[in-house]
């Protein structure tokens, strides 16, 4: 995906691919918010992730990357 023309679709995808890697690989998390936006100045995807650990959802945790291409 990350060879692909950016747009709103491309960002649609990629969310749900890691929505999907996490929900299958990671249980001990509930994603609160997943947002991936596309960075022209960078020519990558920001990926911001708010997540709780399964039975700690009073402490939301954060994780913040950039998916640029190799």
């Amino acid at each position: 995906l990350l060879f692909e023309l950016p747009g709103v679709l491309i960002e649609s995808q990629l969310n749900d691919e890691i929505s999907e890697i996490l929900a299958n690989y990671e249980p001990r998390i509930n994603i609160d918010t997943l947002d991936i936006t596309y960075v022209e100045s960078e020519d990558a995807y920001r990926v911001e992730l708010y997540y709780v650990f399964v039975g700690r959802e009073d402490t939301l945790l954060s994780l913040e990357l950039l998916l640029e291409r190799p």
